[in-house]
């Protein structure tokens, strides 16, 4: 800024604006543009002609921080902790649970309002803020086998660019497009990672499609040897089979009558 305007400070001594500063009969005016949010969601960008944004005088004031958190997560049938104490930067917990990110409001906690003696924005709170959160299993699940619990589940994470957080990735600046670095590794990592298990569910399915195949086809060969099976053939067996059970039924009851005779004739 140039003598036009005097600087505002707030308690700390940081600059948070400036002020008109009268000459004579000449007021000089300027624009203060501030957000309401805190964190990197609340940064403010401006984007257009160079010429333009030159002319008008566009600088920052004060550069924007991530809100700095810590979570613990706690399942809140049993009371085990699943997560304690961790500390944080934004709004996102990436992998609280096994393949699941959850994000909470950046101003969780946190009260903003507007004080209209010192122009500036006024935060509150940042106590503890406890939130119920109730996860469902999206997942698909195919039985795969002849018995119970013969099943094969498929979960796969959602890929989109705001579940991936790059659906705000700025690169205006420098500074933001080196910000923006880490975020994108992070997307691709979890890409990588998704693409990985979905290599591993193709493999586990080619395998239990093998498996059901030779099944299939032992039994079709079972079921034709009984359809082939030859009827004059098994007649015989049969009959043959029947014959002996009744010649040895025959020459039992003949060698339990021999003891019978000769106790007669001794009686």
């Amino acid at each position: 800024m140039n003598n036009e305007y005097d600087p505002v400070y707030d308690d700390k001594g940081n600059v948070t604006g400036y002020t008109p500063r009268k000459i004579g009969n000449n007021v000089f005016a300027t624009m203060l543009v501030r957000s309401a949010m805190p964190g990197k969601n609340g940064e403010i960008s401006f984007s257009g002609d160079e010429e333009i944004l030159r002319a008008l005088g566009l600088n920052t004031i004060r550069e924007s921080s991530e809100t700095k958190f810590t979570a613990s997560i706690y399942d809140a049938h049993s009371g085990k902790v699943i997560l304690s104490g961790e500390k944080m930067t934004g709004n996102v917990i990436h992998d609280a649970l096994t393949g699941v990110d959850i994000e909470f409001s950046d101003m969780a906690g946190i009260k903003s309002s507007w004080d209209e003696n010192s122009k500036r924005f006024i935060f509150t709170g940042g106590e503890k803020y406890t939130a119920l959160i109730h996860l469902k299993d999206n997942g698909i699940t195919f039985h795969t086998g002849a018995n119970m619990g013969k099943d094969f589940s498929i979960q796969l994470g959602d890929m989109s660019c705001s579940a991936l957080g790059i659906n705000g990735v700025n690169v205006s600046t420098r500074e933001s497009a080196s910000r923006s670095i880490s975020t994108i590794d992070c997307a691709i990592t979890r890409v990588s990672s998704q693409r990985a298990k979905i290599g591993a569910y193709i493999n586990g399915l080619e395998h239990t499609m093998t498996n059901l195949t030779t099944t299939t086809a032992n039994l079709t060969e079972a079921e034709s040897r009984i359809r082939d099976t030859d009827m004059a053939q098994t007649m015989m067996d049969f009959v043959k089979l029947q014959i002996l059970n009744q010649s040895g039924t025959s020459m039992l009851a003949q060698a339990n009558q021999i003891p019978q005779s000769v106790m007669s004739l001794f009686n």
